[in-house]
């Protein structure tokens, strides 16, 4: 497995920084609010299709499909907060 860290590494990277490019396309300056939003909407986008996919596809109890989905929407919510927190476009 740990030949294939880098991987995590690798994704992990990319999902981050497209999450903040997307968000800086849409900036409308409505502080935390916004970010909330928006962290919900890509939320709902990866991880409700990602959770319950992986549902479908393998023998996991849907117990664990639904926190999948729960606490990673709720991971993407906050991260969007912090972006919405932290990023201040040039004039």
């Amino acid at each position: 497995m740990m030949d294939k860290m880098w991987i995590l590494y690798l994704t992990g990277t990319i999902f981050s920084l497209l999450f903040v490019y997307i968000f800086t396309k849409g900036y409308e300056g409505k502080g935390i609010a916004e970010g909330a939003k928006y962290g919900l909407i890509i939320g709902l986008f990866v991880s409700l299709t990602g959770s319950y996919s992986q549902y479908v596809v393998y023998p996991l109890p849907y117990s664990l499909a639904l926190k999948w989905f729960l606490y990673g929407t709720i991971e993407l919510i906050v991260a969007g907060i912090v972006v919405a927190l932290i990023y201040k476009p040039a004039e």
